[in-house]
Formats: C-alpha cells, sequence, structure tokens
C-alpha cells in the first residue's frame, strides 16, 4: 500500500504530481517551505490493510547545503519491521 499511496497523483496549481515528485519539486523550486512532506496514512485505505501504518509520514526541510529529513511513525515493531521503517 506505501508504494501506491505515494504514486497518486495530485493536481496542484503546478500541475499534477505525486508525493516524491511533489518533494522533489518543492526541494528545488522551494526549499525554505514548510510544506514538504509525505503521508501514507490513508483513512480510506486502511480496512485493506493488515496492520495500519507504523512510519506514516516524512518532512523535509533544508538548512544550509544540508538537506534533513524526520520520519513520524506511530510505533516500530523492532523484529519484524524494523528493517522497513528503516529504508523509508
Amino acid at each position: 500500500a506505501y508504494g501506491y499511496q505515494l504514486g497518486v497523483k495530485h493536481k496542484y496549481k503546478e500541475g499534477e504530481f505525486d508525493q516524491v515528485d511533489r518533494v522533489l519539486y518543492d526541494l528545488k523550486n522551494n526549499p525554505a517551505s514548510r510544506r514538504i512532506m509525505t503521508n501514507i496514512y490513508t483513512f480510506a485505505d486502511l480496512h485493506e490493510m493488515n496492520l495500519y501504518p507504523c512510519a506514516y509520514s516524512m518532512t523535509f526541510n533544508v538548512s544550509g547545503d544540508t538537506l534533513n529529513g524526520i520520519l513520524n511513525q506511530r510505533s516500530n515493531d523492532m523484529l519484524t519491521a524494523n528493517n522497513w521503517n528503516v529504508v523509508q
């Protein structure tokens, strides 16, 4: 479900973007924005999931020449899913 949710296109005044393309667009065109984020916690899709997403959003910001990424998660199943959360 994660890949699907990140790949859904949304309309913006600049055109249609999926979440990943929007992050890349904003980092390039407006790196000082506080709106650069992804979100995979989609309530309409929860009924199709065995587990609710543990890692559900990321926020990005640029400080000087450094890109920072903040991963938000509600829990971490250390033995079963930690490797996947690290990849996210």
